[in-house]
């Protein structure tokens, strides 16, 4: 066995992304001017209906074959066209300059959380491997007994994401 390494770092830390503001204020006008509305009138304009279709879709025996004998009727043909203009909504909404802007922005600040992650935790400089012992909270768990995700399964977990790991070493 290898030496015990102090770490006192804790399990994992989650950095929290600082995304760009999403352009609404460019956007939705122009989207007014192209498609006579925005995302969010549409929406907000068949909203009831589509309650009223899904309760109906839900409480009968098969979904998908409820879902299109409705889409059938003059009652939801709405929703079906709201369908249709979505798809033409974000086709034309991914080729706009300040959304591919903004994707690249969000991808950025994902990248830059990701980064600083690495550094603050255990989890973070990538040592929870199985066949790793490590010691929280004056307790030991071999890694590989317990999941890498810190339990027997994703549920049940032996100890918190906060948890300080004292030490740590790679069992041969």
């Amino acid at each position: 066995m290898n030496k015990w390494i102090n770490i006192n770092l804790p399990w994992s830390v989650s950095v929290s992304p600082e995304t760009p503001e999403f352009p609404h204020d460019i956007i939705n006008p122009r989207a007014k001017i192209k498609f006579g509305k925005t995302k969010f009138e549409a929406r907000d304009s068949v909203a009831a209906l589509s309650n009223e279709f899904d309760v109906l879709c839900y409480a009968a025996k098969d979904y998908d074959k409820e879902k299109n004998k409705l889409y059938k009727t003059k009652k939801f043909k709405p929703l079906l066209e709201f369908n249709y203009f979505l798809n033409d909504y974000e086709d034309w909404l991914d080729k706009q300059p300040e959304i591919i802007s903004w994707n690249k922005g969000c991808d950025d600040a994902y990248l830059n959380a990701t980064v600083k992650e690495k550094g603050l935790s255990f989890c973070g400089k990538g040592l929870n491997k199985p066949g790793t012992m490590v010691e929280v909270d004056g307790k030991k768990y071999l890694i590989g007994d317990i999941n890498a995700n810190r339990g027997v399964c994703d549920d049940c977990t032996a100890f918190t994401s906060d948890s300080i790991v004292k030490r740590y070493k790679v069992i041969k």
